[in-house]
Order: C-alpha cells, then structure tokens, then sequence
C-alpha cells in the first residue's frame, strides 16, 4: 500500500486574530465544515503553557483555558459552547452522539467522538499522539480521533471507520481524512513493551518502525494509522497528512515528550454547519 497522500506542510500555516491554525484543504473545499488544528500560539496562559493551552488537566488556570476556548472559537465565528471535548484516556472507545443536545462530555472516557449531527464541534486534545478528523461528505457525518501508540495498536482509526460504515452507511472511500501534526519517527523511540503491543501487526511493524538500538525503535505514527486507515478502505488520495513534528516544532506545538509532561495542548476540531 502507498504512502501517497497529500501532504501540508508547516508553511500552510494560518493565522486570524493572531491565532495560528491548520486547515485541511479538501475539507475547506467542501463549504460545509469547520475543522483546524491550533498551534500554541495566540492564547493568555503563562508559561510552561503558552499561550493557547486548550486543556484544564495540564496545570494551567482554568479561567485561562477558559479564555483561551472563547478566543479559539471566536476566531471561526463559533460560540465556545458548541465545543465538545472528552476525558481521553489511551484506548479504542468511541463515543457516537446522536442527540442534538448532548450532555455534558468532558468526563466520559473516550478517544474518538462520531456524530452526524450539525452545530456540533467535536475536538481532541494533543500534545504529540495523533490528531484524526474524518468527514463523509455524502452521509454526512464526522469523528475527531486521538491516537497514540496505544490507539494505534488497538486500530482506533479502523474502528472508528467501521462505526461510520455500520451507523451512517459510509462507503470508505468517500471519506475525507485529515491526519493533523504529531510527533514524527525522527523523535519518537519506543521500547520492547510498545513493540509487544504491535505483536498484532506483525507483517506490518518493520515498515512502521526502524531500530534505533537494542530493543529500541524510531515509531512512525502517523503512517500507521494512514496504513491502517487505507487497509480500512479509505483511498490514500482523499488523506491529508500535516507533515510537523510536534517535538520539533517547539515554536508552533506543544509537545509532553519534548516537555517532560509539563506542558499545553492543541485541539483539533471539526463540524458540520
């Protein structure tokens, strides 16, 4: 399978009301998503979480995530309420909402949100595991996806794509894909245990990740998950991967590798209008 989707880099960078953001352009062209990837930068939190810190489990004062939501979401012209988020927690659960007037979320444990819903901004927190936005343009429907090393040894991303086939009747290769910045394999080494995680992926772990030392390996998250994306029926065309690595970029990301833990987060959301 290929590696052929497109790819944005850093200099596709936007910036509105001194919020600097990514945007994927098959989804712009659609005319009926909001979507971006945030970076750190325009925000009010202090360091070690400047300044836009998106999550209220880092250390950050909540009033300043709370400003920072509103100026995230004023910056799309959106009421900060419409900005639902969950607790994430490393694993394969989905949560589809299918409510036009969902609960309070920020407590339930999931890693990818589904819902064919307008009016409603799904996000997920990150700061180095892989940011996925997914959108069916003909069934409308859409998920926002966290996945790290775990989620991607679970096959989240397979999942969630299985949820949208079962649920909306999506045929794969209609959906639009949106893989946003994360850490790449020039900074991400993983050990033995990571690698028995994979033991599932067995066929698939040398073209994932390549040996850096004894028992030590460079992990190429974002090919995974696009690998495992397109074994799901996703055509690679309709992917576009945001070529940035978060542990790099220290100017545009945050990153909890790179930053000891100690550190902001971006979001990455999308809606339907």
């Amino acid at each position: 399978m290929g590696f052929r989707m497109l790819e944005q880099d850093v200099s596709s960078i936007q910036t509105r009301n001194g919020v600097g953001f990514f945007r994927a352009r098959h989804l712009e062209a659609t005319g009926r998503i909001s979507h971006a990837f945030s970076t750190r930068f325009g925000g009010v939190s202090p360091p070690p979480f400047d300044s836009l810190n998106l999550s209220t489990s880092t250390g950050d004062k909540t009033s300043c995530v709370r400003k920072n939501k509103n100026i995230l979401m004023r910056t799309f012209g959106l009421l900060p309420s419409v900005l639902l988020t969950v607790n994430q927690v490393h694993g394969d659960s989905l949560l589809i909402i299918d409510s036009p007037l969902p609960p309070v979320l920020s407590e339930a444990a999931h890693d990818a949100i589904v819902t064919d819903r307008p009016g409603i901004a799904i996000g997920v927190l990150t700061a180095d595991c892989v940011p996925v936005l997914l959108h069916d343009p003909e069934r409308p429907a859409i998920a926002a996806v966290h996945v790290g090393w775990k989620g991607t040894a679970l096959n989240l991303c397979g999942k969630t794509i299985q949820v949208f086939e079962e649920r909306f009747g999506t045929r794969p290769e209609n959906l639009l894909v949106a893989v946003g910045p994360s850490i790449g394999p020039c900074c991400y080494e993983v050990d033995e245990f990571v690698r028995r995680a994979f033991s599932r992926h067995e066929g698939r772990w040398q073209k994932w990740a390549k040996p850096q030392a004894p028992s030590r390996w460079r992990l190429d998250l974002p090919r995974a998950n696009v690998d495992l994306m397109t074994s799901a029926g996703v055509s690679d065309e309709n992917i576009v991967w945001f070529n940035a690595c978060t542990h790099c970029r220290e100017d545009l990301f945050f990153s909890h590798r790179r930053d000891g833990g100690v550190t902001g987060r971006q979001i990455s959301f999308v809606m339907m209008e």
